[in-house]
């Protein structure tokens, strides 16, 4: 019973440590970081339905193929709209959730309680987690974590009995979930070898046939992952088999989540991307120099004990995917990928921590020492994560900091320019996205924005270029196309506007913004029925486009459809938007 009271007591320990470093986070708001893709202004969860949940399941999003994480966001907004403080305490419970399967998860393989607790101490208070638990975009990372560690703990249960039951069904299913949380849980068969390799446990037919349906799984959820990721276009164009350059790359990832788990200064949402041929070669040179050293050092370790190369063999492999030999991302590395594999890590360190302790037990004061100087790293990363739950506050912060410690991040430059955009500071929007094309001369969307800036401040002219640049690089990007559109409407060129946003709307027939000002010329031509068929097969689209209910409002009340003007503008305002006095008072005698 003493045992159990010190195991609850613990627990509590950990929830109270990782919800106050994390606190900052239910004060804060969205960002303009796909969390208005995601979240904000994402139709598919506008609503829960079996139709809106069938297609969840089987289409991609953005690239990617992660049905739960999808659902987890339009059950929140069922519940709570878009209110950011529900989605980021889900985060937050997520991640003391996941805080505490670490800890069960080393309970069961060591038995230790107190080395346990130290782990799960460093993971749910390091700021290198602090990306994935403050961003709501980033839930993916949690979800699938969440139910990684759940299948891992299911496994050690399995292993104990020893036979083929419950706890190995219940692994494989957690597995699935975690799968369909985020592509990345594909590692997961792998760390269970690792566990194998941890326990020396000896393979005959039983222990091979078990992992069968989970490689199964990961291989075609490995295709998937990548189908998805070609589906958008964000498949590097790399020679197979270059090899040096994504050892080189590998190495340096590897590398660079190891500094930053040691000393986590300098954090930043993003990190420039510096190819290999590039003038940074000799830092790829000396991380390749270093992880082979840390490889050495682990395979050596094994000759005396496997438990250094457990730690160091989950950090690398759970971390695979994203080491750069899959050429799926433009980013070399970034902290939510270290969610994770940085767990091997923080074992790997309190084993050392535990072991210089054991050392010093004899004498009562270093004793004091070592625990004292737990605690006060512990507090110390816990302030880390509070300044740096701090920066996810808004747009404007978390960019003004990610330039601050990493100055050549060209998206860091354009989402700082949509920051002053979203808040009517052309000039200052103008000179953010000058610079994000001046790091990378090539960003479609930064000339695009550019041009939607100078639009704004009047600079038609120059505007206009910007966009023609901008279709230069990706003739394909519908947003640009409904820029001119708008540029050409402020200069008076209404043909030249219809043909912009027709252009939009071909190639992207989900740009309902393009549609609707193409519906608002022909009405400005007097094509009425054109004009409201437009409306209708936006709405038909996204029940949600509150402009094109508006705007048939108006043509059904001018028409003399009372019935039909007060039931769009109904839905205007159910939608939370505010439609004009006059109109609504227009509207009253008509009313039943």
């Amino acid at each position: 019973m003493k045992r159990d009271n010190l195991i609850i007591s613990f627990l509590i320990l950990i929830v109270v440590f990782a919800f106050s470093a994390f606190y900052p986070i239910t004060k804060n708001g969205f960002v303009n970081w796909d969390d208005g893709i995601y979240v904000t202004d994402n139709s598919a969860i506008s609503s829960l339905s079996w139709d809106k949940a069938k297609d969840i399941f089987s289409s991609f999003y953005f690239g990617n193929y992660h049905p739960l994480t999808m659902l987890s966001y339009s059950l929140e907004f069922a519940l709570f709209g878009a209110d950011p403080f529900y989605y980021h305490l889900t985060n937050i419970i997520l991640h003391i959730l996941n805080s505490l399967l670490v800890f069960w998860f080393f309970y069961l393989l060591f038995k230790k309680a107190g080395l346990s607790l130290i782990v799960a101490l460093l993971f749910g208070v390091h700021p290198l987690g602090t990306e994935a638990v403050a961003w709501v975009s980033a839930r993916k990372e949690l979800l699938y974590a969440f139910f990684f560690l759940g299948s891992l703990v299911a496994y050690l249960y399995y292993l104990r009995e020893k036979k083929l039951s419950a706890p190995y069904f219940i692994s494989l299913l957690l597995f699935i979930f975690s799968l369909l949380s985020k592509g990345m849980a594909i590692t997961l068969p792998i760390a269970l070898l690792i566990i194998d390799y941890l326990k020396g446990r000896k393979y005959g037919r039983v222990g091979l046939i078990e992992k069968i349906p989970f490689f199964a799984l990961s291989f075609i959820f490995g295709i998937i992952a990548i189908m998805g990721q070609q589906s958008i276009g964000a498949i590097r164009r790399e020679g197979v088999f270059d090899l040096l350059p994504k050892l080189a790359v590998a190495s340096y990832a590897a590398t660079f989540y190891l500094g930053k788990i040691i000393l986590p200064v300098r954090l930043s949402a993003l990190y420039p991307y510096a190819p290999v041929e590039s003038g940074s070669v000799l830092i790829y040179a000396y991380t390749f120099l270093i992880f082979v050293v840390l490889a050495m050092a682990v395979v050596f370790s094994a000759r005396f004990t496997r438990k250094i190369a457990f730690g160091g063999l989950f950090f690398f492999f759970t971390l695979f995917p994203v080491l750069g030999f899959v050429p799926i991302t433009s980013a070399i590395v970034a902290d939510r990928y270290a969610y994770i594999p940085s767990i091997g890590v923080y074992y790997i360190i309190t084993l050392i921590f535990i072991w210089f302790y054991d050392r010093a037990a004899k004498q009562a004061l270093l004793r004091v020492i070592f625990r004292a100087a737990l605690i006060v790293i512990l507090l110390f990363l816990s302030s880390l994560t509070w300044q740096r739950s701090l920066v996810w506050k808004d747009s404007l912060s978390l960019w003004e900091d990610s330039i601050r410690n990493n100055p050549g991040a060209p998206l860091a430059y354009y989402n700082l320019g949509n920051t002053y955009l979203d808040n009517a500071k052309e000039e200052m929007a103008i000179t953010a996205y000058r610079e994000s094309i001046r790091l990378n001369p090539y960003f479609a969307d930064a000339h695009n924005n550019l041009a939607c800036a100078l639009r704004l401040a009047g600079n038609y002219e120059e505007a206009l270029s910007s966009c023609r640049r901008s279709i230069a690089i990706a003739p394909g990007n519908s947003r640009v196309y409904y820029n001119l559109g708008q540029i050409y409407e402020d200069i008076g060129d209404k043909e030249e506007a219809i043909k912009a946003y027709s252009k939009a709307a071909d190639v992207d027939p989900a740009n309902l913004a393009a549609r609707n000002n193409l519906a608002a010329i022909y009405a400005d031509r007097a094509d009425i029925d054109r004009a409201i068929g437009i409306w209708r097969e936006i709405i038909t689209v996204d029940p949600r486009f509150s402009t094109a209910h508006f705007n048939l409002a108006v043509f059904y009340y001018r028409n003399g459809e009372y019935d039909l003007a007060v039931e769009h503008c109904d839905k205007v305002t159910a939608l939370g938007n505010k439609v004009d006095d006059k109109f609504l008072e227009l509207l009253k005698p008509h009313r039943k």
